[in-house]
């Protein structure tokens, strides 16, 4: 059993790779970690999100992962680099 640690606030959404092999996890600080499974470590920090992430997902080839918040914007980031690649606002509510 592992603990991944790292997040200053709440965990809020989580999504496991198809490989198995990553987790993402989004957090109420706002931020986005990508863990490896069989280390349990944080190998990216991506942050941005004003207020909670409460949605992740992954693009099915793993190059891009989408968060979703309650800053209203759907934002999608870069998994080899961290690098935000676009925001996508007009949502009148959390993105969940």
């Amino acid at each position: 059993q592992k603990v991944l640690s790292g997040h200053s606030k709440w965990v809020k959404a989580v999504k496991l790779t198809k490989e198995g092999d990553r987790i993402f996890s989004g957090s109420s600080d706002g931020s986005i970690k990508m863990w490896d499974v069989e280390s349990g470590k944080c190998e990216l920090t991506m942050s941005g999100h004003d207020g909670y992430v409460k949605a992740v997902d992954i693009s099915d080839n793993g190059v891009v992962v989408f968060s979703g918040g309650d800053d209203k914007t759907v934002r999608s980031w870069d998994t080899q680099t961290g690098v935000l690649r676009l925001t996508m606002k007009g949502h009148t509510g959390a993105v969940m």
